[in-house]
């Protein structure tokens, strides 16, 4: 093989090399952090059904008090 072919060669496979990452980084990558996204979100609003009660009371109320002891 001559020179001139090993070069183009390399420069084919260079040139495949970084479509390949440039389609990775453009289509793939986000389409999979935003599953990644959505499963979390998922999660914590299931664990925050798991842990949250119902109040056995129908009003709160609020008590201001302050720290002063005389």
């Amino acid at each position: 093989m001559s020179k001139t072919k090993i070069i183009v060669a390399a420069g084919v496979w260079l040139i495949l090399i970084g479509a390949s990452v440039v389609f990775w980084r453009l289509v793939m990558q986000p389409s999979i952090t935003e599953a990644e996204q959505r499963e979390l979100e998922q999660q914590r609003q299931a664990d925050v059904a798991k842990t949250t009660g119902q109040s056995k009371y129908k009003y709160n109320l609020k008590v201001g008090l302050d720290s002063f002891s005389g």
